[in-house]
């Protein structure tokens, strides 16, 4: 028998959107445990040539996404700021194995495709909620309380949480199409600059990510913070 894992990383590959006809390039890696016998690496080589050949939709990439999530695995995948670490928010062993790479414990924000997703959730009388919905608009984020139970603890503090709505359309879509949060945190260990090139992302977390979304080089100005407490608002960042 076997027992160690063979991978094969960044094949390189073309194939077309189903819908448009426009060119999809970029690379694939694969790795599989073998029981009674081993595969040539060049017949996974052709595996991948072979689904490349075929035509793709951004439906398909987004379900496939959307499983991932569902199945408690940990993605990085592209904001309109950096690249951000997630997973379900009820997800706690997801949420140790993301603390655990950042070697750190600490709150974790969350993602929405709308506001409306946790609306219920947060307490805030109705021009309080006007105001954190005008905010949201930009992708800043908002913290603030929420109704106990009703959002993981995990990723909160002292009663209140941290979501923002990401201005990147692929996100959207996905996030839209999941229909719940999910924790949102830079790639990094704790005191380190944040990965925003996804091969130094596939370098340093490669084998601690389960998925990660290829959307380039991204590296943009963070999100301005704010916090609602005592019937203030406050910009924090």
């Amino acid at each position: 028998g076997y027992c160690d894992i063979v991978v094969l990383k960044k094949m390189d590959f073309e194939s077309h959107c189903e819908h448009h006809m426009l060119p999809i390039i970029g690379n694939a890696s694969i790795g599989y445990l073998p029981k009674k016998s081993i595969v040539g690496i060049s017949k996974l080589a052709r595996i991948v040539n072979t689904f490349a050949k075929r035509l793709q939709t951004q439906e398909i990439m987004t379900s496939q996404i959307i499983n991932a999530i569902h199945d408690n695995q940990v993605i990085a995948y592209p904001t309109d700021t950096i690249y951000g670490l997630g997973t379900a928010i009820n997800n706690d062993e997801g949420i140790q194995r993301i603390n655990l790479m950042k070697m750190r414990e600490q709150p974790m924000s969350i993602a929405l495709g709308s506001f409306s997703v946790i609306k219920n959730h947060i307490i805030a009388d109705a021009n309080k909620m006007f105001e954190i919905k005008e905010i949201l608009k930009d992708g800043s984020t908002c913290i603030a309380s929420y109704i106990p139970g009703s959002l993981n603890d995990k990723i909160a503090k002292d009663g209140k949480i941290g979501f923002r709505v990401p201005n990147h359309e692929y996100l959207k879509t996905v996030l839209n199409e999941y229909q719940q949060p999910i924790t949102t945190t830079s790639i990094n260990k704790t005191g380190s600059e944040p990965l925003y090139i996804p091969d130094e992302i596939e370098e340093q977390f490669g084998d601690k990510i389960d998925l990660l979304i290829d959307d380039g080089i991204i590296k943009n100005s963070p999100s301005k913070i704010f916090i609602f407490e005592k019937n203030e608002i406050k910009r924090i960042r």
